[in-house]
């Protein structure tokens, strides 16, 4: 494992996480998710509060700058607030790497990961 590897690549991410990306890739795709105004979220893998806060007043302030066919904004917007929903503590890990090294971090009990993403 190569050092500063990502914690979520390295287990998968939470499973409310993943069922919410999954059900609206399914509906609209993955570009929509990963290149739009939730791209910090969903490409980038942050999942903290201040995170999606800032995806949701961007996509507030700027939703004529995405031209996405077939209403994918309103539903990527959607998906924003649903992860938002969920609990921090379950959308990330509540520790600290060690060494930037996600395999000598493993995730707590009773936190679901999927690899389904």
């Amino acid at each position: 494992m190569a050092q500063d590897d990502c914690w979520y690549c390295y287990w998968g991410w939470p499973t409310p996480v993943a069922e919410i990306f999954n059900r609206y890739k399914a509906v609209i795709g993955e570009s929509p998710l990963e290149f739009g105004p939730g791209h910090i979220v969903w490409s980038d893998e942050n999942f903290d509060n201040e995170s999606i806060d800032w995806c949701l007043n961007e996509a507030r302030a700027h939703e004529s700058h995405y031209d996405f066919e077939d209403g994918a904004f309103p539903l990527v917007f959607r998906s924003l607030e649903e992860l938002r929903a969920v609990p921090e503590n379950v959308r990330c890990p509540p520790i600290e790497f060690i060494n930037n090294d996600p395999e000598l971090s493993p995730p707590p009990d009773g936190f679901a990961l999927t690899f389904d993403h």
